[in-house]
């Protein structure tokens, strides 16, 4: 009989450098004072809320490391939305 690993649900985010990601959470520190809502790190999602064993993820996500190289992301406008976990979108 085969055994079964519990999925779990996974993310990836890039990361801003770390002088972004101080200015990025004291606004957003600043904006969540103001308007309310959860506290988390500055980040772009690049992968939402997949199912995956935890075998499976690290795996997955070594492979598609393996291609990627450190890269620039440039804002040209800023713009809202209505889901709650993607409201702001840098665009």
């Amino acid at each position: 009989m085969a055994t079964s690993t519990k999925k779990e649900v996974y993310s990836v985010w890039a990361i801003p450098p770390e002088d972004v990601c101080d200015r990025l959470a004291k606004l957003m520190t600043t904006l969540g004072s103001e308007f309310g809502g959860p506290h988390f790190e500055p980040h772009m999602t690049v992968v939402g809320a997949i199912e995956l064993t935890p075998d499976d993820a690290l795996n997955k996500l070594r492979s598609a490391c393996e291609g990627v190289k450190p890269f620039d992301v440039t804002v040209d406008r800023v713009a809202g939305g209505t889901f709650f976990y993607q409201c702001v979108y840098l665009l």
